[in-house]
């Protein structure tokens, strides 16, 4: 099983591809699973978190600056390039949705990607609790200062999701980890129920 788990890991472009696929064509299966998605989300992050260390932490102690770096490149670069498409290539309602997209965080898999590709998983969870930390101010005020429409933020939901989501399954993986040791021999396996995590979630995106 963990050489399955391992090889999901290892080729989850492949994987991405094939999914994407599928609910073009059985787009009744994403639907179904769309109540799962919460849970999926804190799965994946609970799995990936069990990959990080305590010691791996320090990171976020030793490059502050890069996640100050990091939040500024999302919220403004991002956000001022998704205005600027909408002057000139939209019009109407897909106005407001693209300058929407451009003031979100990073995606919630965002760890999962960082650490496939051997980077610090800790400083990229750290760098996405901090941008979840910072939406309920910025959407609102980048939508209606971009757009003119006034955006009433789902506070109480961006709260919900920050400490269910991530909050809640970082400190608990972290814990997980550092408590057994081996657990930390079986990083590819986590690794690999967090990529299946996220294939369904694309499936019920697509």
């Amino acid at each position: 099983m963990s050489n399955v788990l391992a090889w999901i890991s290892d080729h989850l472009l492949i994987m991405v591809i094939a999914v994407v696929a599928f609910p073009l064509i059985f787009p009744q299966v994403g639907i179904h699973l769309r109540v799962l998605s919460m849970p999926l989300l804190a799965l994946m992050v609970l799995n990936v978190s069990m990959t990080i260390k305590v010691q791996d932490l320090k990171v976020i102690k030793r490059y502050p600056l890069i996640i100050i770096w990091s939040v500024f490149l999302q919220f403004v670069p991002v956000l001022l390039f998704s205005f600027f498409l909408v002057r000139i290539f939209f019009e109407g309602n897909i106005t407001t949705g693209q300058i929407l997209l451009g003031s979100l965080p990073a995606d919630i898999s965002a760890p999962l990607m960082v650490s496939l590709v051997g980077g610090s998983t800790a400083l990229a969870t750290a760098i996405l609790v901090v941008q979840m930390a910072l939406t309920p101010i910025v959407l609102p005020i980048a939508v209606s200062q971009l757009s003119g429409i006034k955006f009433q933020t789902p506070v109480s939901y961006l709260i919900l999701e920050l400490a269910v989501v991530i909050v809640l399954p970082v400190v608990l993986g972290i814990l997980i980890n550092h408590r057994f040791k081996r657990i930390r021999s079986k990083q590819q396996a986590f690794l690999g129920v967090s990529s299946l995590c996220y294939l369904c979630l694309l499936l019920i995106v697509v």
